[in-house]
C-alpha cells in the first residue's frame, strides 16, 4: 500500500484512507491470532511522472530490487507494519517538522540528527524575527520584504536557482504551480510567518504581489497591509452547499443533491453575451512557447478551473503557449450563461482576444472536451476554425461506462478538492447551472483534424467487453492512449500527456 497512510500526503486522501483500512484489517486478523503484515512503499522508479516533486520533499523513487527485497524480509520478519522508503533525511526531516515536532520520527537516528542540527542554541523563531524586522522598518519597505520572501520561497518550491524567475505580477498558475506545490508554498510561508494561512491561499491571492499584501495584513494587522482592492477573499465565498458535497449523505444521493442545486442555480444572475458580464471573462496563460498555441477548455465539474491543466501545461512550457479557458460562473460575483449559445458567444470572444489573428488548437478533457467540440464548430461557422482539436477522455452524458463509475468519479472529486478548488456555494451552484446546458449534448462534426486521447487505465471495475470502457468519438479522428486513468492522465501523468499531444501536433506542423 502507499505510505500516504504512514505519514500523510497532499492529494492522496483516497490512498491514505485505503491504507488505514488495510492496516485496521491486519490488526483485526492479528487480534484473532492470524498472521498479517502491512507493507507500505513510496513510489518505485518509473511509477511517477515527475520524480522531482518527490525529491523536493526528500523522497527518492525506490529501486525495484530494494523494494522486492523489503517485501521478502517483511513477509519473513516479525514486524506488524513496515514502511519502505529511500529518504533524503536532511530534506525530508526539515519539511516534515517545519510546523511542529513529529513524534513519528522519534527513534529514527538519521531523522533525529537532522532535526537536532536544525535547532541552534536558543532556537531562533523565524516568525518572531520576521515580525521584529517588519516593525523596525518604514511602512513602505514592509511589502517589499514580504514580496522578497514570497518570491524566494516560491523559487525554492519550483526548483529555480533564485527568486528572479518568479515575476511579482504573474499568476502562480502561470509561474508553474499546481495544487500540490501551492500547498507546499503555503506550508513554507506558514513556517516563516507564523500566520494561519488557508488551504486556498494561492487561489485567493493569485500573484506574489497580492500574496505579499495579504501576508502583511495577516502578520501586522489588516491596516498594515493596505492591500489593493480585490486581493482578499471576495465577500460571499464559502457557505454550506459546496461543503455538503463532502458529506456521505450527499454523495449517496447524488441525484437529489444535484436536483436541489439546479433549482438554486436558477436564481443566480445570468448573461446572454459579453456585454452582460460585470467583468471580462477570464482566460489564463499557463505556459509560453513558439509553436501553435493550445487553448484548453475547462470542465463544468466541481473541480472546474484553470488549475485542471497546470501539469499538462508544465510539459509544454517552452514549446507553445497554453491557455486555460474557464467557464464563467464558478467565481464569486460571476454570472452564469443563460443558455448554451450565450456561453459560446462569450468563449468565442475570449479565445479570439487571446490568440489574435494566428492559428490555434482547441483542447478539452472530460466535460471540457464537450465545450471544445461545440466551440470548434461555432468558430468554424464564423470563419475562424481551429487548426486542430484534441479531445481527452470524453464520454457523452448518460454514458453507461461513467454511470457504472459514479462512486469513483465522486471520490475522485473529493480527493482532488485542493488549493485551487474551494468548495463554496458559487462553485456548487455553477456546476448545477451547467448540468441542464449539456444534458442533451451530442458530438458535433468538426472540420479540424482531431485527436482523441484515451485513458490507458479504467477508473473503476469493468466487467464488459475488453476495452469497452474506453472513450470513443463517432467522427473522423486519430487515437492515442495516455498513461493513467480519467483523472490522473491530466493530473499526476500530465507531463506525459503533454508529450503525446505535442508530438501529434508537431507531426502536423503545428
Amino acid at each position: 500500500m502507499s505510505t500516504a497512510a504512514t505519514w500523510g500526503s497532499g492529494g492522496a486522501a483516497v490512498g491514505a484512507a485505503t491504507g488505514a483500512a488495510l492496516a485496521a484489517l491486519a490488526a483485526r486478523r492479528r487480534a484473532q491470532g492470524r498472521p498479517a503484515t502491512v507493507l507500505a512503499w513510496t513510489p518505485w522508479h518509473g511509477e511517477v511522472a515527475d520524480p522531482e516533486q518527490l525529491r523536493r520533499r526528500g523522497i527518492r523513487p525506490l529501486d525495484p530490487g530494494v523494494a522486492l527485497d523489503a517485501l521478502v524480509r517483511a513477509a519473513t520478519g516479525a514486524d506488524d507494519e513496515v514502511a519502505v522508503a529511500d529518504v533524503d533525511w536532511p530534506v525530508f526531516g526539515s519539511a516534515f517538522t517545519a510546523v511542529r515536532p513529529a513524534p513519528l520520527l522519534r527513534g529514527v537516528s538519521d531523522a533525529e540528527a537532522v532535526t537536532d542540527a536544525a535547532a541552534p542554541a536558543g532556537e531562533t523563531d523565524p516568525a518572531r524575527a520576521l515580525r521584529d524586522r517588519l516593525a523596525a522598518v518604514p511602512a513602505d519597505d514592509r511589502r517589499r520584504i514580504l514580496l522578497d520572501l514570497v518570491r524566494a520561497q516560491a523559487a525554492t518550491v519550483l526548483g529555480h536557482a533564485g527568486p528572479g524567475a518568479v515575476e511579482p505580477d504573474r499568476d502562480f498558475l502561470e509561474l508553474g504551480f499546481d495544487s500540490l506545490t501551492a500547498l507546499e508554498l503555503r506550508d513554507a510561508l506558514r513556517q516563516e510567518t507564523g500566520a494561519e494561512l488557508s488551504a486556498t491561499l494561492l487561489f485567493d491571492h493569485p500573484t506574489p504581489e497580492a500574496l505579499a499584501g495579504h501576508l502583511l495584513g495577516a502578520i501586522l494587522g489588516g491596516q498594515a497591509a493596505a492591500a489593493p482592492a480585490g486581493t482578499a477573499t471576495p465577500e460571499g465565498a464559502g457557505g454550506l452547499l459546496g461543503g455538503l458535497f463532502r458529506e456521505p449523505k450527499a454523495r449517496a444521493d447524488a441525484a437529489g443533491y444535484a436536483e436541489l442545486l439546479v433549482k438554486l442555480a436558477q436564481f443566480r444572475p445570468s448573461f446572454t453575451g459579453p456585454a452582460d458580464l460585470t467583468r471580462p471573462a477570464a482566460i489564463l496563460r499557463l505556459a509560453d512557447g513558439p509553436a501553435t498555441p493550445v487553448v484548453c477548455c475547462c470542465t463544468m465539474s466541481l473541480l472546474s478551473g484553470a488549475h485542471e491543466y497546470a501539469r499538462l501545461a508544465a510539459g509544454l512550457r517552452g514549446r507553445r503557449d497554453v491557455w486555460a479557458l474557464p467557464n464563467p460562473g464558478f467565481g464569486v460575483g460571476e454570472e452564469l450563461p443563460a443558455d448554451l449559445d450565450a456561453l459560446l458567444r462569450v468563449h468565442v470572444d475570449t479565445v479570439l482576444r487571446a490568440v489574435g489573428p494566428g492559428g490555434f488548437v482547441l483542447a478539452g478533457h472530460s466535460g471540457g472536451a464537450m465545450v471544445a467540440n461545440l466551440l470548434a464548430a461555432e468558430l468554424d461557422r464564423r470563419g475562424r476554425a481551429p487548426a486542430a482539436v484534441v479531445l481527452m477522455d470524453t464520454y457523452p452524458p448518460g454514458s453507461e461506462v461513467l454511470g457504472g463509475w459514479t462512486s469513483q468519479l465522486l471520490d475522485g472529486m473529493v480527493e482532488r478538492d485542493s488549493a485551487y478548488t474551494p468548495m463554496d456555494d458559487h462553485r456548487a451552484t455553477a456546476w448545477a447551472g451547467y448540468l441542464p446546458l449539456f444534458l442533451d449534448w451530442q458530438p458535433t462534426p468538426m472540420a479540424a483534424p482531431t485527436l482523441l486521447v484515451r485513458a490507458g487505465e479504467p477508473l473503476g471495475e469493468w466487467t464488459g467487453e475488453p476495452g469497452g470502457w474506453r472513450s470513443v468519438w463517432p467522427y473522423p479522428h486519430e487515437t492515442r492512449d495516455a498513461a493513467g486513468d480519467h483523472f490522473t492522465m491530466v493530473g499526476e501523468r500530465g507531463p506525459e500527456l503533454a508529450v503525446t499531444v505535442d508530438d501529434w501536433l508537431a507531426e502536423r506542423g503545428l
